[in-house]
């Protein structure tokens, strides 16, 4: 093996392995990206699940305070208004676990997206890999001198550019 063709051996292997590099660094960014997107997704079922077991210890709560209330002979709009802040309160735990899991729910989106992306950048940078290498070759094995059709002429010596 010449030395030219050794070069050029080195230069294929070297665009192989920088494509081979940038494709598993996309996939495993990609793998990252998709178990965080599950993981926010968990939380969110977590987070609804918390605040409907919060919701049932509130109502239970109540149920005792309004016993407490009727047997004390509380009037009736005192009842009433017990009610309605009893359950503006279970509401407004319900809301609290569905903004929460909402939060996570949007984490989970983005963390796809940003998986999906860094996929995408692997392969561009594969493909940049193997074009760079490709373009070395044909200006002559990575050097610069310029050999398409004209030998070894290199187009820029003689000039100065200093």
């Amino acid at each position: 093996m010449t030395g030219a063709e050794a070069l050029i051996v080195m230069q294929v292997g070297s665009a192989v392995m920088g494509a081979v590099g940038a494709m598993q660094q996309g996939n495993s960014a990609n793998a990252a990206a998709q178990y965080n997107a599950q993981v926010a997704n968990n939380n969110a079922i977590a987070a609804r699940q918390a605040a409907g077991e919060d919701k049932k210890r509130h109502d239970r709560l109540t149920m005792k305070r309004m016993g407490t209330l009727r047997a004390g002979s509380a009037s009736l709009d005192l009842l009433e208004d017990s009610a309605m802040q009893e359950e503006l309160e279970a509401l407004s735990i319900l809301h609290g676990g569905e903004v929460q899991a909402i939060g996570f729910e949007n984490t989970a989106t983005l963390e796809r997206a940003r998986g999906k992306s860094a996929k995408q950048a692997g392969y561009m940078g594969a493909a940049g890999s193997l074009l760079k290498g490709a373009g070395g070759l044909a200006l002559g094995g990575g050097g610069s001198t310029y050999t398409a059709g004209y030998g070894d002429i290199d187009p820029l010596a003689g000039y100065n550019f200093g």
